[in-house]
């Protein structure tokens, strides 16, 4: 091969040097073509893994984001230094980037940040019915920006991890049950003890109820035209709307076969004859 100069900007560089820098380049993109394969390969199996031990989805979806994003910064780290150049310069300048967008980005950092701690501490899992930020629904999943919430009427919310976690989360899946309760106004003729006695008995006789805790019926308020009982009672977090419905109509049937009567509003007029 014939050796041949180059004069660029006043510098002159000869077909060895463009051979020796060819080589180089080809080897980092070769590098990282193959190391970007690799990683995303090792990050799956890595992710596979979990699940199979039984890690939570959320944790194990971050920590695969999380060594597949590690893996690729080392990869381009490699391939800088295989195509020779600076590494220290390059990684300078990476840094400096970063700083500008982390400041341009700053409410976006406040969820990058709320979303690893939720995933950490894990105050609820995928699957789990919540109330949080002012919206009630089930976790559909969740990343490190934003938290999918489907609600009752099967709306889709997505939530900023920073008003998740900023503010109270209620959750009605993590025990495992959850209480019914309601109230009903009787007349104020009823016999109480013998009202609340049909009602607990209603509603134990449910399937969907537990035994323990038992139901109770509790006397709760006088009110304008009738008395209002509490009845309360423990069901499956799964089996909540049917056993909430299925106690309401189970007590409405006994008292309508014991004669109980259900107060409905009344008011009472009275007339006063003026003199003359």
């Amino acid at each position: 091969m014939e050796h041949f100069q180059i004069a660029l900007a006043g510098y002159r560089i000869g077909s060895d040097l463009l051979v020796k820098f060819g080589l180089k380049a080809a080897l980092a993109v070769l590098v990282l073509f193959v190391g970007m394969r690799l990683a995303s390969r090792f990050a799956n199996a890595l992710r596979r893994g979990m699940d199979r031990a039984g890690i939570d989805p959320m944790l194990s979806g971050f920590l695969r984001n999380a060594v597949h994003a590690g893996l690729l910064a080392l990869l381009l780290a490699m391939c800088a230094s295989f195509a020779g150049l600076p590494t220290a310069t390059l990684l300078g300048a990476m840094g400096a980037a970063g700083l500008a967008l982390g400041l341009a980005l700053s409410s976006s950092l406040s969820n990058l940040a709320w979303g690893v701690l939720l995933i950490f501490f894990r105050p609820f899992r995928v699957g789990d019915y919540i109330l949080a930020a002012g919206v009630e629904g089930t976790v559909q999943h969740m990343t490190l920006m934003h938290t999918w919430l489907v609600m009752a009427d099967g709306r889709e919310a997505v939530l900023p991890n920073a008003k998740v976690g900023g503010d109270a989360i209620v959750n009605f899946s993590r025990r495992g049950q959850r209480r019914v309760e309601f109230s009903v106004g009787v007349d104020y003729r009823t016999d109480l003890a013998h009202a609340l006695g049909v009602a607990g008995e209603a509603v134990a006789a449910l399937p969907r109820i537990l035994v323990e805790p038992p139901p109770e019926a509790y006397a709760d308020a006088l009110g304008p035209s009738q008395v209002d009982l509490l009845i309360r009672a423990w069901t499956a977090t799964d089996d909540y709307r049917d056993a909430h419905s299925q106690a309401i109509q189970a007590v409405k049937e006994a008292f309508n076969r014991e004669d109980i009567v259900i107060a409905c509003p009344r008011r009472e007029i009275h007339l006063v004859r003026g003199q003359g």
